[in-house]
């Protein structure tokens, strides 16, 4: 494994849902197994347009975090899932998000048996001496 800094996914190729190489701009192909794709906290879903099926600017998945295409599975930021209490899909962006779906997400892919996510939404903040906790959907 190797980091690569300025460089930019621009695709990848593959047969039957299996990868074989990312392409990098300029045109740079590196042979590749599986690939795992970190996007941060405003989704960059341009990479996967026509793809895969977007949702609320995240990448629609079900609730074992698999996306409309075959062994393609999302989580975190990138990822509107359901969340059953409310019986909608939502992207959340929150570090507790981000760990659960991602979880959720690796025991999926390595076929360990699972009830779907269910995730209520959480959010906190710490500014100075000042903290809160949200849980739930707003009003």
């Amino acid at each position: 494994p190797r980091a690569l800094k300025g460089k930019r996914v621009t695709g990848f190729e593959g047969k039957s849902g299996h990868v074989s190489a990312v392409i990098l701009d300029g045109g740079v192909k590196l042979g590749a197994d599986i690939v795992v794709v970190g996007v941060g906290s405003r989704p960059n879903t341009e990479l996967f347009k026509d793809q895969v099926e977007i949702e609320m600017r995240g990448i629609k998945v079900d609730g074992q975090m698999k996306s409309s295409v075959d062994g393609f599975y999302a989580c975190g930021d990138i990822a509107t899932f359901p969340i059953k209490y409310l019986g909608e899909m939502r992207r959340l962006e929150h570090v507790v998000c981000a760990r659960s779906t991602a979880k959720q997400a690796a025991r999926a892919m390595l076929e360990i048996e699972q009830d779907d996510i269910d995730l209520v939404p959480y959010f906190y903040s710490n500014i100075f001496d000042l903290s809160w906790k949200m849980y739930g959907s707003k009003i």
